[in-house]
């Protein structure tokens, strides 16, 4: 029976897309609890067009987060300040205004993913998926739970936090469109967020576990706005004070991106998958 409502609301998620706000109240598992999503046997993570994936249970007791896609030259994150997190038995916990950012852990150095850019440039097509728990709903000025960007004011797409909402941003060669979630979309509970985005349906979409919550109109082309900036996870750097960092706090199991649009079954699929 778990097969066919699967299916039955993936079709649902489908017809109900169009081009204004859209946002949805349920879920297909109860969003404030801390357990993980019940099925059995859990489903395998969809793998296709998978650019870059930080399991954060490979690196305790280090500074750095790996990159396991596969996908060309691994793009590895380090943590430059091991003080201010946590490594916990299958996750991180950012404590603390910290730079977890693209480079070299043994050098402490910034890099730029330029096969992330290009891949996405290619293929005009975007997933950005993660598995977070939130420290507090009470953490606002969209602290920044991830960011591909170099200052404030220079970003390809951030994500982030502020309060209760979940905060989204992308970049074409048309506009920088923001998008907002509903106010009590954010809990302290462990959280499974997706954003896609396409050229050629022109909507920037936010999933909440598995289920759509809010569609934007965004039209354009990465291709002629995306530049080469470094990856940048629980924090974006202020423009205006190089020295201040827009920190998100909270606990960080998971991040992936995908040069294309999955499905709406191939997103609840990852949410049922869970955390590694």
């Amino acid at each position: 029976m778990k097969l066919v409502w699967i299916v039955l609301l993936s079709v649902i998620g489908v017809a109900t897309g169009c081009n204004d706000a859209i946002e949805a109240t349920s879920s297909p598992n109860d969003a404030t609890s801390n357990e993980q999503p019940i099925i059995s046997p859990k489903p395998a993570r969809t793998n296709d067009s998978l650019i870059a994936l930080y399991e954060f249970n490979l690196g305790a007791l280090n500074n750095t987060v790996y990159d396991t896609s596969g996908y060309g030259v691994a793009q590895n994150i380090f943590i430059r300040d091991m003080t201010a997190v946590t490594w916990l038995s299958r996750g991180l916990r950012i404590d603390s205004p910290v730079e977890i950012v693209t480079g070299d852990g043994a050098t402490n150095s910034i890099i730029r993913p330029t096969q992330i850019e290009t891949a996405v440039k290619a293929t005009d097509n975007l997933t950005w998926e993660a598995w977070i728990k939130p420290a507090n709903i009470t953490q606002t000025g969209q602290a920044t739970i991830f960011s591909y960007s170099y200052y404030t004011s220079t970003k390809n797409i951030m994500v982030g936090q502020d309060g209760g909402e979940y905060t989204v941003h992308f970049t074409t060669d048309s506009a920088g469109i923001d998008m907002t979630t509903q106010s009590n979309a954010a809990t302290v509970s462990l959280t499974h967020l997706a954003v896609t985005w396409s050229s050629v349906s022109n909507e920037l979409r936010l999933y909440v576990n598995g289920s759509l919550v809010i569609t934007t109109p965004c039209s354009g082309s990465a291709n002629g706005s995306w530049q080469d900036l470094p990856i940048r996870v629980g924090h974006e750097i202020d423009d205006f004070s190089p020295a201040k960092v827009k920190t998100w706090l909270g606990e960080i199991y998971l991040i992936a991106m995908y040069d294309r649009v999955l499905t709406d079954a191939e997103i609840l699929n990852n949410y049922y998958a869970g955390t590694p």
